[in-house]
């Protein structure tokens, strides 16, 4: 009897939960319901924020170039009255329409007669080109056909071009395959129920995605009134808002609801004004809706479930439903295979001494459920596990851990033939998205050989840190855990437990590798470079701790202590009579995210007594991709007085839409550069490369020269200046003083 009344309670505690996780459970549904519109008006504005970013960059380059070779032009053309001349400048041009792949370049007479670099001569009198050119206007033409060569759409990019009184002499062009805009918003997002239009204020279309169910179409306005009289007042908010150069929402009637988000894009010399506009089906909200309902109906189900089955524990003590109980405790709920509890267990009975112990994740997963919906991230996730689950051989095991994490056991005896089976699983997991509609994955896998019977958690452990070592990387996207990796972290943790004893003795050097000037190889300057010079004697190099204390943010009190210490030293220079030069700094990209930095080397300066100029500061070409605060932030240190230099420029990035943003009184060519020559292509990529940079106003530095051919082609080029070891090695502080008596 006592025991039935025990077991009354708990049932009747049990219903009393369930009631109170109905409760919350129906009213969350209810909020989330009514929020989805919200969140999909939010998802519009970052996918609209990140397509107009990438079209306005990409315009703002190709602008950047254009303004440049004009200046070229002009420099090397004070006239241009003759077809010869004319002709002189578009032989010129072919390089660089090439390089930067317009379809072609030209020159405009002011007569109205064209020079094409693919060998057309048109007259175009009365184009906007040449109108619009000859007052003095720059211009970027919206969608056009071509009219030579090949039909199709084009846009046209132009600017006047002067002679030594001032006067438009040309006007000079290039042209852009109107395709090229397309594919800078030819995106499905939204599960391939959103596309976007780059329109005039007018209405009339740039260009569309093919997505569009408008496709082709001349005027988006025409088009959505011919859809319906509803969409009048549409067209005319829609109107006003472009006039006053707004951003917002709106709502249109196309066989369907549609939502619109427009927003103007920033870009200069389009005369009518360009707007980026995205739109998305209402099926996608009704899609989202029935996706949370159903979501929120499983739920309710598996509490449901839940209680019934404890109930059922309650009064069946020996586990009547053992097998749905198990279910529930070992499968996975989105993949329907194993889950992490079952490969524990099954792993322990199985032993291994030898095999592979994976672990695995997919690079950016959390996008294709932000972009592409919950359905098609849960989708994505089952189409890996079958992919997973089609490599397992007699003896090997898989699960899902949670959210994008996997973790495998693999008992192939060769390493070469586990890692074909590695390259096999990633091509496969990459051509998933491909097949269901989702924006890219692929994987990446941290990997322990067991050499010996280890615990599932100690394998997972050692797993889990070689996958940090191939985060984000797609080339090579696995790594072994090496015993090394792990007294590599060991090692690491004793440099930064050492740091601020380091910066209290002194052990942090300055050492000076000089830049000479190109035409009569003078010192002229140097850059300060730190080294770590232990107690006992011992010399750290900088590629031992600088990408450390990048990581663990101790870089910034590094890069202070080295800025203090070079300025203490121009100081001490100063007052001994000495001819003081230039010594630069570098600032990590990791100093940059400080908001006081600034006033931190204001203070030092002042302490030091010294000025900003004897002090150029050196930020690498990475650090202005990284930071999108860094326009500002130059801008506030050449206010002060600190010239800036863009260092290692052309390793990797080379966006030539950063000289365009912001400007930097030396231009750095990265080692990268410097090798090209020697090589016919990238000899001309370094001569228009210090082409454009002089023509902008900036200075020259090249760096990592080793060799007398390569100095002789910079001094062709008017270098300005050369550093590197064919000059001299980094120096510790007494040398360089001997260097400079």
């Amino acid at each position: 009897m006592k025991r039935q009344s025990i077991l009354l309670r708990r049932i009747v505690i049990l219903i009393f939960i369930f009631i109170i996780t109905l409760s919350v459970i129906l009213v969350h549904r209810h909020i989330m319901v009514q929020n989805i519109e919200e969140q999909l008006l939010n998802s519009m504005d970052d996918v609209s924020y990140q397509n107009k970013v990438v079209i306005e960059k990409e315009l703002a380059e190709m602008q950047t170039i254009l303004a440049s070779v004009g200046k070229e032009v002009e420099n090397l053309y004070p006239k241009l009255e003759t077809k010869e001349e004319l002709e002189a400048v578009v032989n010129f041009l072919r390089p660089f329409a090439e390089i930067y792949h317009f379809k072609r370049m030209g020159v405009v007479a002011l007569d109205g007669e064209a020079f094409c670099t693919d060998g057309y001569y048109e007259s175009i009198t009365g184009h906007d080109v040449l109108v619009l050119g000859s007052k003095g206007i720059s211009n970027i033409t919206g969608a056009i056909e071509d009219t030579i060569g090949v039909k199709e759409q084009i846009n046209v990019l132009s600017i006047p071009i002067y002679d030594r009184k001032n006067q438009v002499m040309a006007v000079l062009f290039a042209t852009v395959r109107t395709e090229e805009f397309r594919k800078l918003i030819n995106v499905e997002p939204f599960e391939g129920l959103g596309y976007s239009y780059i329109i005039q204020k007018d209405g009339t279309v740039v260009t569309d995605s093919e997505q569009s169910p408008m496709y082709g179409t001349t005027n988006i306005f025409d088009s959505m009134l011919s859809f319906s009289d509803k969409n009048a007042e549409m067209v005319d908010t829609l109107k006003a808002a472009m006039e006053s150069s707004a951003t917002g929402h709106s709502f249109a009637e196309a066989e369907g609801k549609r939502y619109i988000h427009y927003a103007p894009l920033n870009i200069e010399n389009v005369q009518q004004g360009w707007y980026l506009c995205t739109i998305v089906t209402s099926q996608i909200l009704e899609d989202r809706i029935d996706e949370v309902l159903d979501l929120y109906d499983k739920l309710l189900m598996v509490a449901g479930l839940i209680i019934i089955l404890a109930i059922a524990y309650y009064v069946y003590t020996c586990g009547s439903d053992e097998k749905t109980l198990r279910t529930l405790a070992y499968v996975d709920s989105v993949t329907e295979g194993d889950n992490y509890a079952c490969f524990i267990e099954k792993y322990e009975e199985l032993k291994p001494d030898k095999g592979y112990f994976i672990s695995m994740d997919l690079n950016d997963f959390k996008l294709v459920n932000t972009i592409c919906g919950i359905k098609k991230g849960d989708e994505t996730l089952r189409k890996v596990w079958q992919a997973i689950e089609e490599q397992l051989g007699e003896g090997e095991l898989a699960a899902r851990m949670n959210a994008d994490h996997y973790v495998l056991f693999l008992n192939e005896s060769s390493r070469t033939e586990f890692t074909e089976r590695m390259q096999q699983l990633s091509a496969k997991i990459g051509g998933i998205a491909g097949n269901i509609g989702v924006i890219s994955i692929w994987p990446y896998f941290g990997i322990y050989e067991l050499q010996k019977a280890e615990d599932a958690e100690t394998c997972f452990g050692y797993a889990n840190q070689a996958k940090h070592l191939v985060r984000g990387k797609r080339k090579q996207n696995y790594a072994f855990y090496e015993r090394s990796d792990y007294d590599k972290l060991v090692a690491e943790k004793k440099l930064v437990d050492q740091f601020e004893g380091a910066i209290a003795n002194g052990e942090f050097e300055m050492w000076y590798q000089p830049k000479y000037k190109s035409d009569d190889q003078t010192v002229v300057g140097a850059e300060a470079l730190v080294r770590w010079r232990k107690e006992d004697g011992t010399m750290r190099q900088p590629l031992d701790f600088i990408p450390l204390f990048e990581r663990n943010g101790l870089i910034a009190t590094l890069d202070e202590h080295v800025f203090k210490t070079v300025c203490m030293q121009q100081k001490k220079w100063e007052k001994e009579g000495k001819h003081i030069f230039p010594i630069s700094v570098n600032i990590s990209r990791a100093s940059l995210y400080y908001d006081d930095i600034i006033d931190r080397y204001k203070k030092i300066l002042k302490e030091c007594d010294i000025q900003p100029g004897l002090v150029p500061l050196e930020i690498t070409e990475s650090a202005t991709v990284d930071n999108s605060q860094i326009r500002k932030l130059v801008e506030r240190f050449q206010e002060i007085g600190f010239p800036i230099h863009l260092d290692d420029f052309g390793n990797g990035y080379s966006a030539l839409s950063t000289l365009n943003m912001m400007h930097f009184d030396t231009l750095k060519l990265d080692k990268g550069l410097v090798d090209f020559i020697g090589d016919s292509n990238g000899e001309k990529l370094l001569g228009y490369t210090i082409k454009l940079a002089k023509s902008m106003g900036m200075r020259i530095t090249a760096e990592g020269v080793e060799y007398k051919n390569q100095v002789e082609f910079l001094q062709d080029l008017e270098c300005d200046e050369i550093q590197g070891y064919y000059f001299s090695r980094p120096l510790p502080l007494e040398k360089f003083e001997e260097l400079i008596k």
